[in-house]
């Protein structure tokens, strides 16, 4: 039962946090369009919003770059989004480990 649980609290912390990135990234996609004819700079609030999504996309997505990059006729396709998913994932599963870790320490003292 205690392996579901884990399972079930990383797949939980992933969807929350894919369901986040996605969103703050088609924000921070639209605001940018949205100046692009006018050539202004970027505010502070999409600034901010630009750097949240860049932590949130981490590893996937580091300093503005994808880690590697898909052949041609995997782009676009549904595979190119299991990447964000599997990011979602590796963060459930280290948010988790750090929770577990936090808790086993607190009950120690």
């Amino acid at each position: 039962m205690g392996a579901v649980r884990t399972v079930l609290a990383v797949v939980l912390v992933a969807c929350v946090h894919f369901v986040l990135s996605i969103a703050m990234m088609a924000t921070s996609f639209g605001s940018t369009m949205a100046r692009f004819d006018t050539g202004a700079a970027p505010t502070v609030g999409e600034r901010v919003l630009s750097w949240a999504v860049s932590i949130l996309l981490f590893p996937l997505v580091w300093r503005g770059r994808v880690w590697f990059a898909l052949p041609a006729e995997y782009r676009g396709a549904p595979w190119e989004h299991l990447l964000f998913v599997a990011n979602s994932l590796l963060w459930g599963a280290v948010i988790y480990a750090l929770w577990r870790l936090s808790r086993r320490r607190n009950s120690d003292h």
